[in-house]
């Protein structure tokens, strides 16, 4: 019965979200009056509109064809929800979107997926409970979670909660399967930019994977001079390569377990190398002199190894040998000081 409920409605709302006119009315915070803030498509990143913010609000009003996925860029943040006919409110501080068939059905799934991620807070925050049994309701959690985000895709995909919840559930998943999902999708589906940078990224993910020879890359400085990882790597010795960013919290939490690792193996040959990626140089080189970090860095790469690595989130760690092979990739913490700890062993 709830299947069948579910389908009506489902088509009802499709039925619904044809083009038309739209009216978003944007709520913020009136400490970013007198900004500017734009509306883009998801997809694209083209810019669609842009508004002044007065009193904690702006607006944007238009046509649209077909309902489209987008984004509100506004001083301090980002705001994602469904471009369609009818009158939509944002309210960019809580995240919270209504007033539409498919903005309303997308904060339904994203209220039940804020009541997961407090349940797993409230587990990591039970200290009554040993670690044992947090693993085992930690496994439950995301089990429930990714069954939820696979079958809010599988009912969307002809509309475009699908691409959003694409992302979500695909964005590590390598080639073979990224294709044997996009085989049950509907026709230009694969087309959408955000999908084809997926299946490149899985494609890239696996050209570096464990076992191949590492992508060589080049950025240039402000000052001119170029720098690329071949003059790090491939140079007889081995290699701890961190890409990471001054903004990102596990980053800075990592670097003390690559500080111990870097001491105890640096008397045999093992080099750190720093990428900061996704970063401003200003921004970089604070960090660096806050953290005390001693190994020599590439600045301001931004995407350009990230993406040629297939690297979807850092910090990310990959270990080269002496003739360039990658032996690791993607540990953190006590598994990366353990496989650190076996291949230098080995290398005795």
């Amino acid at each position: 019965m709830k299947k069948l409920l579910y389908s009506a409605f489902l088509a009802t709302m499709l039925i619904a979200c044809t083009g038309g006119s739209y009216n978003v009315t944007v709520k913020c915070d009136k400490s970013i009056d007198n900004t500017v803030a734009y509306m883009i498509n998801y997809d694209s990143g083209d810019t669609i509109d842009s508004a002044t913010v007065a009193n904690g609000m702006f607006t944007f009003a238009g046509k649209v064809e077909k309902p489209i996925m987008a984004r509100i860029l506004y001083k301090g943040g980002r705001q994602r929800f469904v471009l369609e006919k009818g009158n939509i409110l944002v309210v960019v501080d809580s995240g919270y979107v209504e007033g539409t068939p498919l903005n309303d059905l997308m904060q339904a799934n994203n209220n039940a997926a804020e009541a997961l991620q407090k349940e797993y807070a409230a587990i990591h925050n039970d200290s009554t409970i040993c670690d044992s049994i947090k693993q085992i309701k930690y496994e439950d959690v995301d089990a429930r979670y990714n069954k939820m985000m696979n079958e809010f895709f599988e009912n969307n995909k002809e509309n475009p909660l699908g691409l959003a919840a694409f992302i979500e559930i695909a964005f590590d998943f390598n080639s073979e399967r990224l294709d044997s999902i996009l085989a049950t999708c509907p026709d230009g589906f694969r087309d959408y930019k955000r999908v084809q940078k997926m299946i490149t990224f899985a494609q890239n993910k696996a050209a570096t994977a464990v076992g191949k020879k590492f992508a060589d890359f080049a950025i240039t400085a402000e000052d001119g001079v170029v720098t690329k990882l071949s003059d790090y790597a491939g140079k007889g010795n081995y290699l701890l390569v961190d890409f990471w960013a001054s903004w990102c919290g596990p980053c800075r939490r990592e670097i003390p377990v690559i500080k111990e690792i870097y001491e105890k193996y640096k008397s045999q040959g093992l080099s750190v190398l720093g990428v900061a990626v996704w970063d401003k140089p200003d921004d970089t080189m604070r960090a660096i002199n806050d953290l005390l970090i001693p190994w020599p860095q590439i600045i301001n790469a931004q995407n350009v190894p990230t993406d040629l690595y297939g690297i979807n989130g850092i910090p990310h760690i990959m270990l080269i040998g002496p003739d360039g092979t990658i032996l690791s990739r993607g540990l953190q913490g006590n598994e990366l000081k353990a496989k650190v700890d076996e291949i230098m062993s080995a290398a005795k």
